[in-house]
Formats: C-alpha cells, sequence, structure tokens
C-alpha cells in the first residue's frame, strides 16, 4: 500500500487519538505500530517490517509530540534484515 493511500486509510485514527498509547493501540488493531527506525518515528508492521515514516503520512514526530503533550516514550526498535 503506498504512503498516500495508508494516509487515507489511518487519518482518523492518527487525528483522533489524544495519546501515544491510544494511538499505538488503534494501530495494532490494522496490523501496525508505531517503531524508530532510521531516526524516524515509523509505521510498521507486526512482523517487523518499517512501512514508511510517519511524516510520509501527514503525521510527522513533531506534530504527534505537540498533539499528545509529550514525547514518544517507548519506542520499539526494528533491526534491518539481515
Amino acid at each position: 500500500m503506498k504512503a498516500h493511500t495508508l494516509a487515507a486509510w489511518l487519518h482518523h485514527d492518527f487525528a483522533r487519538s489524544d495519546t501515544w498509547d491510544g494511538l499505538r493501540k488503534t494501530l495494532r488493531t490494522r496490523g501496525y505500530d508505531l517503531v524508530l527506525h532510521g531516526g524516524n518515528l515509523s509505521l510498521g508492521t507486526a512482523d517487523g517490517r518499517v512501512i514508511c515514516a510517519t511524516k510520509d503520512l501527514g503525521y510527522p514526530y513533531v506534530r504527534l509530540s505537540r498533539q499528545f503533550g509529550a514525547p514518544f516514550a517507548t519506542p520499539r526498535k526494528i533491526r534491518p534484515p539481515r
């Protein structure tokens, strides 16, 4: 799925969430999660694959930190494939 398609599909999840945990819980119901990858906050899958940076979905890290009033505190780092 391309970033603009994902952005449209997940827009309400990002826009309506008021906490990091709430957003992650909602994303997990769709098979996604937030991860730190290469210095970017990214959307990843349950099996550890990075899809794209959240900024590519229209939700850069700074915007989400302001929306939630806190930095992303529970990162899950993705290891590059071998």
